[in-house]
């Protein structure tokens, strides 16, 4: 993979919200809370763990807090999970994951971790820069910018050509969700750009150049 395709990926993951699985491998399972069969290979402990393996008299503060901000913030459904020392001791889903059907949550439901792919892109994008592979000083876009391709060349706010790969680590390149967030409204994004879905990340990207900085 080229240092170019290397960082579109990484940039479309720190500029927009991802999607993700929450898989956990049987080792970080807590002494007796893990399924019998949880070691089976090849498939994710997630899927085997219920929510009886985390229903303990001690789980029921855990449950009220949580059902507290779901009630504050009218959330139908979540999944929680609580580490200590690096072994999972509580994995439970609340609400509905179908409110209409009444399916409950439960640990395997899969969430979009969104804001969270901010955080691993930032990671390896120190990687990249311990490794020499690219600076934090690195233009991003313009002739001499990363993502130089001319399909990323078409804006109308010159200021593009000063973002850095510093500036979007901090949060300071001038994007806003004042447009809406292209990651959550594929099927808006598709009709601006006359594209079928599904989108690929590049025509994100291009939606998200239309747009003057904030």
């Amino acid at each position: 993979m080229g240092r170019k395709s290397r960082f579109l990926i990484l940039f479309i993951l720190l500029l927009l919200a991802g999607s993700g699985d929450f898989r956990l491998s049987s080792g970080v399972i807590a002494d007796g809370n893990e399924p019998k069969e949880s070691v089976t290979p090849g498939i994710p402990v997630s899927w085997k763990i219920t929510n009886d393996y985390s229903s303990f008299p001690a789980s029921n503060y855990i449950d009220e807090a949580v059902q507290h901000v779901m009630y504050r913030y009218n959330i139908r459904g979540a999944s929680v999970a609580i580490a200590v020392k690096g072994r999972l001791v509580y994995a439970k889903g609340l609400g509905y994951a179908d409110a209409e059907n009444q399916t409950a949550v439960s640990p395997a439901h899969l969430f979009r971790i969104a804001s969270v792919s901010k955080l691993i892109t930032a990671v390896a994008i120190m990687k990249l820069s311990e490794e020499g592979k690219l600076r934090l000083d690195d233009h991003v876009f313009g002739s001499s910018g990363i993502l130089n391709d001319s399909m990323y060349r078409i804006y109308r706010d010159k200021r593009y050509e000063k973002i850095t790969v510093e500036h979007l680590l901090r949060h300071v390149a001038g994007f806003s969700t004042r447009y809406g967030d292209p990651a959550f409204n594929p099927q808006a994004v598709a009709k601006i750009l006359h594209k079928e879905l599904p989108l690929k990340p590049s025509d994100l990207i291009v939606f998200a150049l239309h747009y003057p900085l904030a």
